[in-house]
């Protein structure tokens, strides 16, 4: 059927396309034009938050980031499929919430304080699968559903310490004066153009040619 939808498994980028099943389905037109920014590389900050990936990989993607930011969340899923392909990347999350984005300061919050209690990717995954919906109940609400202790949770929440390593990045950010976000790196080099997954796993691919 002319208009039947696809449901398939990604084998292979061949070109300008991936190959799928027996099917070729081209890219978007600007899937591959992610590419490092000049200058670089900058020294970045270590991470406020657990990593994900081997902690002494020599490839470290570095994201800053905001819950509120319907762009970061597109990014996460690119990154989630991504980095389910491969071993050797450190994903490294970064907090840049927007003045622009009520709620987006309050989600980093609270994603030190899931952190605290070793749920940090996890609630970071329900942030941004609700990202329109983080005022601070239903902050708690997805809180309780991951089982933490809501008591401990809400202290940090409001924690001076917590506020500190928000913060922290945020400094960064502004020193580095990123432009909006998300905003990556690949070993500290900034990458700049669309932030699809096959742009990024070129950039990724290319990094490590360059190591060995």
């Amino acid at each position: 059927m002319r208009n039947a939808i696809w449901l398939a498994v990604l084998v292979v980028t061949v070109g300008g396309g991936v190959f799928v099943g027996k099917r070729m389905r081209p890219l978007p037109a600007d899937a591959l034009a992610a590419r490092f920014a000049v200058p670089g590389p900058v020294s970045l900050h270590a991470s406020t938050v657990p990593v994900r990936g081997p902690a002494n990989s020599r490839l470290i993607l570095t994201v800053f980031s905001d819950f509120e930011c319907p762009h970061c969340a597109m990014l996460a899923g690119h990154l989630d499929r991504l980095l389910s392909t491969t071993s050797d990347v450190r994903y490294e999350f970064k907090h840049m919430p927007l003045a622009d984005h009520p709620h987006a300061r309050m989600a980093a919050l609270a994603a030190v304080a899931a952190a605290n209690q070793g749920q940090f990717w996890p609630y970071h995954d329900l942030l941004f699968a609700n990202g329109k919906h983080l005022d601070r109940p239903a902050l708690v609400s997805l809180a309780r559903g991951l089982g933490l202790d809501l008591a401990r949770f809400e202290r940090d929440l409001d924690s001076a310490v917590t506020a500190a390593l928000v913060d922290a990045d945020m400094r960064e950010a502004q020193q580095l004066e990123l432009p909006g976000t998300p905003t990556v790196f690949i070993n500290g080099r900034r990458v700049t153009g669309p932030l699809h997954e096959e742009g990024l796993r070129r950039l990724l691919e290319q990094t490590r040619r360059q190591q060995s």
